[in-house]
C-alpha cells in the first residue's frame, strides 16, 4: 500500500508532460513490478520455511527465518534496484524502547530480534494449540524452547539501551550550530519540470520564481547579525540553472559573512561528471559537498543497461528527450567541517539505508542533516510521517542529533535518541529555528 501510495501520487505525472493516460499507466505498471519483486523474495523466504514445516524440524525456524529476512534486507541495500522500504524497524520510531535498541544491536540485530521474537510466539502458541486440543502429545521442550527465546529476546531488546547508548543527545551540539530550517512546500506543479524536460532547459525568470520563496522568507534573518546555518531542502535549485543559483546565492551568502547556507545542488567534479549533492556555501571559502551514494534507480542511474538504451525508449514511447545521468558517490564519504564540527548528509531517500549512519558514526560525525524534497508526491502525509519515523530511526542509530529539511514537510530537529525536539506540520511553508530554550 505503500509503494501504491507512492506512485498514485505521482500520477499522472503532469511534470514530465505526459497525457493522463501514460502517467496512469507508468505508475500502475512501475508499483506492480515492485510488487511482483517484493512479493517473489517474500516466497522464497515461505518456500524455504516450507522444506522444514516436519513437526519435529519447527525449532529450526528460530535460527532460520530470522537469517533469510536479513540475508533479504541485506541484499536489497546491495542491488541496483532494491529500495529496502520494508525494514521492520522502521515501524517502530514511535516505541521508546525499541527505537533505543537500535544504537546497541543495529537495524539488522533488531531485525533478526523482531523476526525471532515473532516466530518464537508463533510456535509456542502452536504446541499449546496442539496440546489443548487433545492431539498428538507435545514433548515439554517444543514449548519451553520456545518461551525461553521469546523472554530472552525481548530482554535484549529491553537492556541494549542500558548496555550501549549515545554519549550525549546532541542538543548542545545543534544550539552552537543555531540551524534554521526553511521549508517552501513547493510541489512539482511549482517546479517547471515540464518546462525543463520538453525543451531541456529552464528560464532564468522561473528559476527566480521558484526558490524566491526561501529568499524571502530567509532575508529577515540576516539582518539579525547572530551566527546561523540556514539548511534549505533538495530541489531547491532547479536542475537547469543550479550553476547559476550557486553563483546567487554564493553572493547572497557573501554580504552576510555571520550565515552558511546548506542545501541540496548539482555538482561537478574535476572531470565534469555530475553529481546529486548537499553543499555548504561559507563566505569567502570554498563550497563543500557530499555526493549522493544511493541513486534512484530509472530517475538518476539506470541500472544493468547502458543509459542511451533507456533514453531510447523513454524519447521512442514519449518523446521526452529525458537521460538519467548522475554518478554516484564514494560510500565512504567523512562529511563536511563547518565551525568544529563535522556535519553528514543524507539526500533525498538515502535516509533508507543504515549502512551510512554506521559510517558516519565511525568517522566523527557530530550532526547529520536530511535534506529531501517529497514535493514530487504533492502533499502525502503518509509518506511524510514515514520519513520522519525513518530519520528518527537514523539519529537512534548513529547516536546523533539529525536536521531534518523537506520541502514538503514535516521538517525536524532530532536528537540522538530518536526524540523529535521541534517540527513543523506539513503541506504548509514554514521557518523553522533551533533555539537555546529547546536545550534540556
Amino acid at each position: 500500500m505503500v509503494y501504491f501510495s507512492w506512485f498514485m501520487d505521482l500520477y499522472p505525472l503532469g511534470w514530465l508532460g505526459l497525457p493522463n493516460w501514460a502517467g496512469f499507466l507508468i505508475a500502475v505498471v512501475t508499483w506492480l513490478l515492485l510488487a511482483l519483486i517484493q512479493g517473489l523474495i517474500i516466497s522464497v523466504i515461505w518456500w524455504l520455511a516450507y522444506l522444514v514445516r516436519r513437526p519435529t524440524c519447527r525449532w529450526a525456524w528460530l535460527p532460520i527465518l530470522p537469517v533469510l529476512w536479513v540475508g533479504l534486507l541485506w541484499g536489497l541495500n546491495q542491488s541496483a534496484i532494491g529500495v529496502p522500504w520494508g525494514w521492520l524497524s522502521h515501524s517502530q520510531a514511535d516505541v521508546d524502547g525499541v527505537r533505543h535498541s537500535v544504537y546497541a544491536l543495529g537495524m539488522l540485530g533488531l531485525e533478526a530480534v523482531m523476526v525471532g521474537f515473532n516466530v518464537a510466539v508463533y510456535l509456542l502458541v502452536e504446541s499449546l494449540a496442539k496440546k489443548h486440543s487433545g492431539g498428538n502429545r507435545v514433548p515439554l521442550w517444543q514449548m519451553g524452547f520456545p518461551a525461553i527465546t521469546a523472554v530472552c529476546l525481548a530482554i535484549m531488546v529491553g537492556w541494549a539501551p542500558v548496555i550501549a547508548h549515545p554519549r550525549h543527545s546532541g542538543r548542545v551540539v545543534l544550539a552552537s550550530l543555531n540551524p534554521v530550517v526553511f521549508q517552501g512546500d513547493l510541489t512539482m506543479d511549482d517546479d517547471h519540470y515540464d518546462e525543463v524536460i520538453r525543451t531541456g532547459r529552464l528560464g532564468l525568470a522561473s528559476a527566480r520564481q521558484k526558490w524566491a520563496r526561501y529568499e524571502v522568507a530567509a532575508r529577515p534573518l540576516l539582518n539579525e547579525g547572530r551566527q546561523s546555518l540556514f539548511v534549505w531542502p533538495e530541489g531547491i535549485l532547479t536542475p537547469a540553472t543550479k550553476y547559476q543559483a550557486k553563483q546567487w546565492l554564493a553572493s547572497w551568502v557573501s554580504q552576510s559573512a555571520h550565515v552558511a547556507l546548506f542545501s541540496g545542488a548539482l555538482t561537478l567534479d574535476d572531470w565534469n561528471r555530475p553529481f546529486n549533492s548537499a553543499i555548504l556555501i561559507q563566505a569567502d571559502q570554498q563550497t563543500l559537498a557530499i555526493h549522493k551514494r544511493h541513486l534512484v534507480a530509472f530517475g538518476e542511474t539506470v541500472p544493468f543497461v547502458p543509459a542511451e538504451w533507456f533514453s531510447w525508449l523513454v524519447n521512442q514511447l514519449f518523446g521526452l528527450p529525458y537521460q538519467p545521468m548522475f554518478n554516484a558517490g564514494a560510500l565512504n564519504q567523512p562529511g563536511i567541517s563547518y565551525r568544529g564540527h563535522r556535519i553528514g548528509a543524507f539526500i533525498c531517500f538515502e535516509a533508507i539505508y543504515p549502512s551510512l549512519s554506521h559510517i558516519y558514526r565511525h568517522n566523527g560525525v557530530d550532526v547529520l542533516v536530511t535534506v529531501s524534497n517529497l514535493g514530487w508526491f504533492h502533499h502525502n502525509r503518509m509518506l511524510g510521517r514515514q520519513f520522519l519515523g525513518i530519520n528518527r530511526i537514523r539519529a537512534t542509530e548513529a547516536g546523533l542529533p539529525l536536521i531534518l529539511a523537506v520541502n514538503s514537510g514535516p521538517s525536524a530537529y532530532i536528537d540522538g535518541t530518536g526524540k523529535i525536539i521541534k517540527q513543523s506540520p506539513p503541506a504548509v511553508a514554514a521557518v523553522l529555528p533551533y533555539d537555546n530554550s529547546l536545550l534540556p
